[in-house]
């Protein structure tokens, strides 16, 4: 995997799911906490992080299933 591949599949996310992959990946952020900083429920943090790191993996060729 190249670094070219990860950013050109990072920049297919939608803004909302960059800024929970940024929270959660770099920031090492709790979907609490991601919570409390952009203002949504809890649930759908950690829905919105398990469905960008699926399309990531979708787009990164990646052959697991699940998350």
């Amino acid at each position: 995997m190249e670094d070219y591949q990860l950013l050109q599949a990072l920049i297919t996310l939608s803004e909302e799911q960059k800024k929970v992959i940024l929270l959660r990946i770099f920031y090492e952020k709790t979907f609490r906490e991601i919570d409390w900083i952009l203002g949504f429920p809890e649930k759908k943090a950690e829905n919105t992080y398990y469905n960008a790191i699926k399309k990531l993996r979708k787009l990164m060729g990646g052959k697991r299933h699940g998350v």
